[in-house]
């Protein structure tokens, strides 16, 4: 008998094709889980750096006094705003930026925050909390000095 047909295997068993279905399904399942986190934890860190960033601009604006005037920030829903102004209600439109922080981020805390001509002090302190849908959450801290932890 030749032993090249004793040993040679025709096609694929139900079996393997069943195992190598799972084990792909296995794989797939897991990245996703493990990308999702991923993304969560890059929006969060966006979204920080969209709001400590705008926190630093309206600063230095107000510490130039560009257009002789006070400078903010207002922070809704998730849309940062930086305004030329003492109030974000009494601002002046035509100077707004505005900026988009990701949808799956919730911004809790402070919202607005006016910095004084010349020294950059806010007019008030406190903390801006980002939270992700995944539980962790970001502290963003301003100082009566206008000192900015995060």
């Amino acid at each position: 008998m030749n032993k090249q047909k004793l040993f040679s295997k025709e096609g694929v068993s139900l079996i393997e094709i069943l195992l190598t279905v799972s084990l792909i399904a296995l794989i797939a399942g897991f990245s996703a889980v493990v990308y999702y986190n991923f993304l969560l934890r890059s929006d969060s860190s966006v979204a920080s750096d969209t709001i400590v960033g705008t926190l630093k601009r309206a600063q230095v604006l107000s510490r130039t006094a560009q257009d002789d005037s006070k400078w903010g920030v207002y922070v809704s829903g998730n849309t940062v705003t930086i305004f030329q102004g003492e109030s974000y209600v009494s601002r002046n439109t035509t100077k707004d930026e505005d900026y988009f922080l990701p949808g799956s981020v919730i911004i809790s805390g402070i919202n607005e925050i006016v910095f004084e001509k010349v020294t950059g002090n806010p007019n008030l302190t406190g903390t801006i909390t980002i939270s992700a849908k995944n539980g962790q959450t970001k502290d963003i801290t301003i100082s009566a000095k206008g000192v900015l932890n995060y």
